[in-house]
């Protein structure tokens, strides 16, 4: 009975199972832990709603950085105004404060997919309750337009007092100066959401001031290309600055980062620009337009601010384009009075939604006689060479039956290196390139439909 009693509840295990429990556990340690330095280094790599960081300042080396930013930033003689318009230099502006040589971007995200902002997740309960929160802004010295190149102002004149009524529409066959290469300061209105664009008290209007001059005039057929959901990648800045005629368009995203100071080296650079404003989609809230879209749920009033949001994060642009905004376009008791509002401001809006709901812009600008162009061809709904290609083809045709067209595209490598062969082609096939404001202005003028 000793014995019994002496004898362990769990006898041992022999000495070879022991060696292989003890081998099995290492082997499972090892692993875990590779597995959890592999997780690691995947999270490291993930960003959240497909962005990217980019930093363009790691990318290239300092010289290869100042001399991008040394050719960007170099003015390029306007052309000449076309036969029979006058070519004076509108009055410059109020002599800006001296400032740096632009510094080296911080990190730009870059969202990777053609519905870029449906990456700005955000709740809209919680946004129409901020909506008419004032942004956070720099303070009003600092809120006046940063020059995004130094360039030297000769027969600086006072900044024009403040309007207290929009001016009356100036004539359709106004003459068009040549444009500036920064912002007017009396083009400028500023405010808590940032600088916003105005009539000046001389009735000059952004979309005419801040338009890129084509050589000879806008001659149909033409085309207008445009390059959307800019400013979310310096990579494609630079690609964009590199490799497209001055004629093609460039939109920037609101969402973007130092989207003002981009869009003053674009305007340097000889484009012309546009900000976009994202709208409610029909696919919304699967498809989400972002913290600060125009929507269906918010009043004509909250849906301004918001507007003046968009409006405020860039300067020295000619007008508006759309961001998705299809469910909000379609309903003309929505879109009209965004629409007067822009017009009031003197600047264009481009329809980039539906058939349907450039349909209903488009009677309204009619109407009330508001510089206005639409989409006719989204050019790389697919990115497949031939199908891009096709688009191409398309547009020019629309180009040939009406008189002018309008596309747009993504700032994607593919697309931009076919609309670079593509653009180089068009005068021998007797179609001119121009930029958007030139088929804002046609329309106005009634010579295309």
């Amino acid at each position: 009975m000793a014995d019994a009693a002496a004898t362990p509840r769990f006898p041992a295990l022999p000495l070879a199972g022991g060696v292989l429990c003890w081998l099995a556990l290492l082997a499972l340690f090892f692993w875990l832990n590779s597995h959890a330095d592999d997780t690691r280094s995947r999270r490291a790599l993930a960003v959240p709603s497909a962005a990217i960081e980019l930093d363009l300042a790691k990318a290239l080396s300092d010289a290869a950085f100042q001399d991008l930013v040394k050719r960007l930033t170099t003015v390029e003689a306007q052309p000449t105004a076309p036969t029979g318009e006058a070519a004076t230099t509108p009055t410059a502006e109020k002599t800006a404060p001296a400032v740096d040589p632009l510094p080296k971007p911080e990190t730009v995200t870059a969202l990777d997919g053609k519905d870029a902002v449906t990456a700005t997740a955000s709740s809209h309960a919680a946004a129409v309750a901020s909506v008419n929160t004032v942004a956070p802004t720099p303070s009003p010295a600092a809120a006046v337009i940063p020059t995004a190149t130094p360039v030297p102002i000769k027969n600086p004149v006072p900044e024009a007092a403040a309007e207290t009524a929009p001016p009356a529409q100036p004539a359709v066959n106004q003459t068009i100066p040549a444009a500036p290469a920064r912002p007017l300061n009396t083009l400028i209105e500023n405010s808590p959401q940032g600088p916003l664009p105005k009539v000046s008290d001389k009735g000059e209007r952004p979309w005419r001031t801040y338009v890129r001059a084509v050589p000879g005039g806008a001659k149909p057929p033409m085309v207008a290309v445009v390059v959307q959901n800019l400013g979310l990648s310096d990579k494609a800045i630079q690609d964009v600055f590199t490799r497209l005629p001055r004629e093609v368009t460039l939109a920037f995203n609101p969402y973007g980062r130092e989207v003002d100071r981009t869009m003053g080296l674009a305007r340097a650079a000889g484009f012309e620009t546009l900000i976009g404003v994202p709208m409610q989609p029909s696919r919304f809230p699967q498809q989400d337009p972002g913290p600060r879209a125009l929507m269906n749920d918010f009043s004509p009033d909250q849906n301004i601010e918001a507007l003046k949001w968009n409006l405020g994060r860039g300067s020295s642009y000619v007008g508006v384009i759309s961001i998705m905004g299809d469910a909000f376009t379609e309903t003309a008791w929505r879109i009209e009075p965004i629409m007067k509002h822009l017009g009031n401001r003197g600047v264009l809006f481009l329809d980039n939604s539906t058939p349907r709901g450039a349909a209903v812009t488009g009677a309204i600008a009619t109407r009330f006689t508001l510089p206005y162009a639409k989409v006719d061809v989204v050019l790389d709904k697919s990115l497949a060479q031939g199908d891009i290609e096709a688009a191409f083809a398309n547009l020019e045709k629309a180009a040939k039956d009406n008189g002018y067209a309008v596309g747009v595209l993504g700032p994607y490598p593919a697309s931009l290196a076919l609309l670079e062969r593509w653009a180089n082609g068009l005068p021998k096939r007797g179609v001119q390139l121009v930029p958007i404001s030139a088929t804002a202005r046609m329309r106005m003028e009634g010579a295309a439909p």
